[in-house]
Order: C-alpha cells, then structure tokens, then sequence
C-alpha cells in the first residue's frame, strides 16, 4: 500500500531526481511502471491511501513477530521475532547516541550479509544528491 500511495503521489509531483532516475533504461521502466501504478489507484488521493497504510501499520496483533513497513526492505524483508527489535538497545554510531535493535548483529546480517565488509564499487548501492541552496 506504500507503494501504491507513492505510485499516486508520483502522478503530482516533478523533482530533478525523477530525471535522475529516467537517465538509465531501467529508471526510464521504474518510472513508467510507477505512472502507470499511480493512474490505476488515482482514484483515491495520496492522502488517503497513506492513512490507509498508518491505520493497517498501527495495529496492534498478539504475535511473536514484528516488521518494519517502511524499512529498507519493506515489510515482508524485516519480519523479525519480536526478541530481535524489542527491548532497544542505545549504541554510539558516528558520535551519536541512537536506539538501535536489541539484536542489531542478527538485524544487519538479515540486510547486509557481512555488513562488516565493504562491498566492492560494483555492488554498492546508489543514492542521489542534490545540490539545494537557499542563498545567503
């Protein structure tokens, strides 16, 4: 539903990293696939659809398990037993003191791997940045 309620939000909106992403084949695909997603459920406004997504997120289920909707990757890649978020822990990342999960070992293996290595050039993701100035 995520997806979808950014599928719709694409419809409405221009940024420079939408051109970013459409420079390559396959972002010019990404692109196009999310349009048209948006077209299809535009029927109901983005608004709309992302409260859908807090209220289904926000219930509370008796289970042994817990997920991250909106994490690296989504909901059905971060389903967990509870004992690996739950009781955070606090730890010291680059000078800051942050909440982190209680089995961060077992968390950043799940997405990583061997989250210790860097990854060589070729396998490491890409992310954009913007150049925004707001004057003096």
């Amino acid at each position: 539903l995520s997806y979808i309620a950014l599928c719709v939000k694409l419809l409405k909106r221009h940024l420079y990293a939408d051109e970013f992403v459409a420079s390559t084949l396959r972002g010019k695909f990404q692109i196009a696939l999310r349009k048209f997603i948006g077209f299809l459920f535009s029927w109901k406004s983005y608004t709309s659809w992302y409260k859908t997504v807090d209220r289904i997120s926000s219930k509370q289920y008796d289970s042994d398990f817990t997920a991250i909707p909106t994490g690296r990757k989504h909901f059905w890649g971060e389903i967990h037993k509870k004992q690996v978020y739950y009781p955070a822990q606090t730890a010291i990342f680059e000078g800051i003191e942050s909440f982190v999960p209680n089995n961060y070992d077992h968390y950043l293996k799940t997405l990583y791997g061997d989250y210790m290595q860097i990854p060589p050039i070729e396998k490491r993701e890409k992310h954009f940045i913007l150049n925004i100035d707001f004057g003096d």
